[in-house]
């Protein structure tokens, strides 16, 4: 990162600042994360065809600490988008640090486990962009029996995992690595998990786009879980492949597409190149977190059905 500038642009249309303690970036219009932790979104609001005339909603499933919730807020708001978006997120002391960002990033009020408070209530509302939070396990959540989540168009999916792409920014996650402390019994346990919150995102009946990511470096919780879920779905998703196109390549008027293609891609087998579709970045080719992204999209004209 040039020490001689403030901030530069990077190849999604992140603006990245310097790690600073100025004051703007400590108030209620800046929230601070690292470029991997936005791709997610952007790959979501990038792929996700918006109509003007009609509203859309999203689902945030592992939502805590908000950072990417507060993202797509913006990034709706910048395109004047309504909507809903709502934050899930199980662990109580980890939600209220969601509802604390929320609160302080989203010009309107938010509604909390189902009582609106007053958010910000000076600063101009978003039009009609709802923000909801709700301490809860996605994972119990009734997709067609629970009406307010019926019309979900679009879900992403972060869920707990091994962190093990935070390696260079804590050191002692790469004591533990190397210790062998971090072995395979918790990796597969996180993966089952991770695989079934995956699993129950797809089986949203109107759902569109599920972005599923990780801060891990690892086959198992990455390619492994989104190649299940990807035989288990294909004949309702598919794969679309992340940021190998830029915005002037694929013809998109998106302000959401890539400035540059992505060079890191996941890794794919010889005789499946599905994988490639996929993205991941790393501290030693592209300067950031050890990060991986996939993003699913619904087929055109299948039927929407749930797996049980």
């Amino acid at each position: 990162m040039p020490d001689s500038k403030s901030f530069y642009y990077e190849a999604a249309r992140l603006l990245c600042f310097v790690c600073s303690k100025r004051a703007t970036l400590k108030s209620a219009f800046y929230s601070q994360d690292g470029e991997a932790s936005c791709i997610p979104v952007l790959v979501l609001l990038n792929v996700l065809k918006f109509n003007k005339s009609q509203s859309v909603e999203i689902l945030d499933a592992c939502a805590a600490p908000g950072n990417k919730t507060t993202l797509l807020l913006s990034g709706l708001k910048k395109t004047n988008q309504t909507g809903r978006v709502v934050a899930i997120d199980r662990d109580p002391k980890r939600f209220k640090q969601l509802c604390n960002n929320l609160r302080r990033i989203h010009d309107g009020p938010v509604k909390v486990n189902g009582k609106v408070d007053g958010g910000r209530t000076q600063q101009k509302s978003s039009g009609e962009l709802i923000c909801e939070a709700n301490c809860r396990d996605f994972l119990s959540i009734d997709p067609v029996g629970e009406e307010e989540y019926c019309n979900i168009k679009a879900i992403l999916v972060d869920p707990t995992c091994s962190g093990s792409g935070l390696c260079f920014k804590s050191p002692e996650l790469l004591a533990e690595k190397e210790e062998g402390e971090e072995k395979t019994e918790r990796i597969r346990r996180l993966a089952n998990l991770q695989a079934k919150i995956l699993r129950h995102a797809l089986s949203f009946p109107n759902v569109d786009v599920v972005v599923y990511s990780t801060c891990s470096i690892y086959k198992e919780e990455n390619e492994a879980v989104v190649r299940e879920q990807a035989e288990a779905f294909a004949g309702d998703f598919h794969l679309t492949t992340i940021w190998k196109e830029t915005a002037i390549d694929s013809g998109q008027e998106n302000p959401f597409a890539p400035i540059a293609p992505w060079k890191s891609r996941g890794f794919a087998d010889t005789d499946d190149q599905k994988m490639s579709r996929c993205l991941r970045s790393s501290p030693e080719k592209d300067l950031t977190i050890g990060f991986f992204v996939s993003c699913f999209k619904r087929r055109k004209h299948t039927k929407k059905t749930t797996l049980v």
